[in-house]
């Protein structure tokens, strides 16, 4: 199947806005004018053969300009690019510099040399037999010599070809600013929504969420839907890959039937605009990825037509983020991180160092480091001094002066259960210390006193 076909079946099968695919790369557009600029070089004896010869002994291309041993192809322009054909040519007999040309593209040069050989540095060359056509631009170089002159060649059709390009390419951008802008406001007021449902309400008479979107927020984190933070699959998601991830999500949440256990309804509504903001994120990586694919077909298409280098040059002199990167799915990620998962802190931020439980009646020891009251009562019975963590001699120095009672008051709020539990197992430990291993805490017995 053509590219062109599989671009326009994309656009019209996900389910993309009108405004979006009216946005999208205008690939049969740019291929019409790929065929207008074909035969313009043909007219003129610089086919594709003869710029392919002129490559082939070129030295190694630098910056934005392809240096070929007679011609350079470069854009001008700071906001809209120009393209520019550009031949050094002897004056004395037409050639350009250590070229190798088709008889008839050496006798245009000899023509054009014919010309100006003693004239102003400025001519019209033909274009496609119009008059209208933008002059070239000869000019003396004077560090190779006297006799060598420099011919711009300003293409219609390549001009019209890279200006619809760098225009679409423009289009995306504003399109993806817009987008992401209401993504931004959606989250926003989802962040107000999950606050008030996830609210920590001491003393069990209010309804609250809290643990749900905990185990909700701790399985989207597993999933790692867009970005993955493991050694073997880290960085940036495809977006087939992503949707995977996505399904992975919205079925653990049914298996696990936390919607079900929702206390509160406005947790339900939340929830679903929560999935909703991440298929509209997936939907712009999904148009993200065509576009950028579409961009560099079209590109390796030009080379591959016209010899001139166009791919190596033109992507670094737009650098569009909806062509070039990902960075809107990035930055709405950041967004929903900083916003959402962060309303509902997780366990695992926590935890002592040592033990992994909590870190319940928490000890921040002199070089900062938190470990909870309960290792810390054991490494100084083991008269160990230095701190798990950086090895400061800091542990022997510690005292109930050293508890965080902020961060306490903290845990006690938003891990209640975590902390009841850790609480029984620090109570479990010392009574076994002191009355031996058959010590049972008084929440696990069964027995009753008539």
């Amino acid at each position: 199947m053509k590219f062109s076909h599989e671009f326009r079946e994309a656009l019209g099968k996900e389910g993309f806005p009108p405004s979006w695919v009216d946005a999208a790369i205008p690939y049969r557009e740019l291929k019409k004018l790929l065929k207008k600029i074909q035969g313009e070089l043909e007219e003129l004896g610089l086919d594709s053969a003869t710029l392919a010869q002129l490559h082939q002994s070129s030295p190694e291309e630098q910056g934005n300009v392809g240096n070929g041993v007679a011609f350079q192809y470069h854009f001008e322009g700071d906001e809209k690019f120009v393209p520019k054909l550009r031949f050094y040519i002897d004056v004395e007999n037409g050639n350009p510099i250590s070229a190798v040309l088709s008889p008839e593209t050496r006798q245009y040069f000899e023509l054009q040399s014919s010309r100006h050989r003693g004239d102003s540095a400025v001519s019209r060359l033909g274009n496609d037999g119009q008059t209208d056509s933008p002059p070239s631009e000869e000019t003396t170089v004077v560090e190779e010599s006297p006799n060598v002159r420099r011919i711009d060649v300003q293409l219609r059709f390549d001009a019209e070809f890279f200006g619809l390009l760098q225009g679409d390419v423009t289009s995306l951008d504003n399109l993806q600013a817009q987008e992401q802008r209401a993504l931004t406001d959606e989250i926003e007021a989802l962040s107000t929504l999950i606050t008030e449902v996830a609210k920590p309400r001491p003393g069990g008479f209010h309804k609250t969420d809290l643990n749900r979107w905990r185990q909700l927020f701790d399985l989207y984190l597993q999933a790692g839907i867009f970005f993955s933070t493991n050694e073997f699959d880290r960085g940036s998601r495809t977006s087939a890959t992503a949707a995977e991830k996505l399904q992975w999500f919205q079925g653990e949440v049914v298996k696990k039937d936390i919607m079900g256990s929702f206390k509160l309804k406005a947790s339900h509504e939340a929830l679903q605009q929560f999935v909703k903001i991440n298929i509209g994120i997936l939907q712009h990586l999904k148009f993200h990825e065509i576009n950028q694919r579409a961009f560099s077909k079209i590109l390796k298409k030009f080379d591959k037509r016209t010899n001139l280098g166009a791919a190596k040059t033109f992507p670094k002199l737009i650098l569009s983020d909806p062509i070039m990167s990902d960075s809107m799915a990035k930055a709405v990620c950041a967004q929903i991180s900083r916003q959402l998962l962060q309303i509902v802190p997780q366990v695992e931020d926590y935890s002592c160092p040592i033990c992994c439980d909590i870190c319940w009646r928490p000890v921040r020891l002199n070089c900062k480091h938190l470990i909870c009251i309960r290792c810390a009562i054991v490494l100084q019975k083991q008269r160990k001094r230095t701190c798990p963590m950086c090895r400061e001699d800091v542990v022997m120095k510690a005292d109930t002066d050293n508890i965080d009672r902020d961060l306490e008051k903290f845990l006690r709020k938003y891990f209640p259960k975590e902390v009841l539990q850790k609480q029984i197992a620090n109570e479990t430990a010392h009574g076994i210390e002191m009355f031996g291993p058959y010590y049972t805490h008084p929440s696990e017995s069964n027995c009753a006193v008539m």
